[in-house]
């Protein structure tokens, strides 16, 4: 006998059970999106589809479910904002923790030299979507100095994924550098030892770096620019 609650194995299976639940009809939806009902009837039939950000964000925001729910059937169905926040958050952003500078905390099989702060902060849902990363994966910080300008500028939130911390030459990774958090272009180096390379050249030098002296928190996946 089947049970009545079984788990809703696919994005299709989640996106007929919200659509069935709001009494809404194939080309409700998509007339409200801008696609055609063909095209949602394949979305909900096809356990492998891949629906483009923007789709994926105007879906979630008509039906008002949250993303990583539709996405991977985890967290809460229905989105909702943050009360607790002055910042009006849109339904289709992430609330991610933002690390800094701080107090040991454990991450995974490591303890680094930061905090995550109690105040949360939004993360567009896109940029994770199209980075392939899931949502307990990814964490964010803000560039605090000019070494990585003018590429990622002061101030920029900054997406990382906290499962990915393998090196590969001339990807960007944060990582904890004696107690600082720093965005480094790294590359292999032999014996172990890797080189942490800013884009701000002019203000700021190559770094050799041993083993002992730092530790990758993260590959960056994305990042946004907030305009003051």
């Amino acid at each position: 006998m089947l049970m009545k609650n079984k788990l809703m194995n696919t994005l299709g299976q989640r996106l007929k059970e919200i659509r069935m639940e709001k009494k809404l009809s194939l080309q409700d939806i998509g007339n409200k999106i801008g696609v055609s009902r063909q095209a949602i009837s394949k979305w909900e039939q096809d356990p492998n589809i891949k629906i483009s950000a923007t789709n994926l964000a105007s879906l979630c925001k008509f039906l008002g479910v949250n993303i990583n729910w539709l996405l991977h059937g985890k967290g809460e169905k229905n989105a909702i904002s943050d009360n607790n926040s002055s910042m009006e958050i849109d339904k289709t952003d992430v609330i991610l923790p933002l690390y800094t500078e701080g107090s040991m905390q454990n991450l995974g099989d490591m303890k680094l030299e930061i905090k995550i702060m109690d105040k949360k902060i939004p993360f567009p849902a896109r940029i994770i979507y199209d980075a392939d990363v899931r949502e307990e994966n990814a964490a964010c910080i803000t560039a605090n100095d000019r070494s990585m300008t003018p590429v990622i500028p002061e101030g920029t939130v900054v997406g990382m994924d906290i499962s990915n911390r393998e090196i590969k030459d001339g990807n960007v990774y944060i990582i904890d550098h004696k107690g600082m958090l720093k965005i480094r272009v790294l590359y292999r180096e032999p014996q172990g030892g890797v080189r942490a390379k800013p884009y701000n050249t002019l203000e700021y030098n190559d770094e050799s770096l041993n083993q002992e002296s730092f530790r990758v928190i993260g590959k960056m996946f994305g990042y946004y620019v907030v305009v003051k």
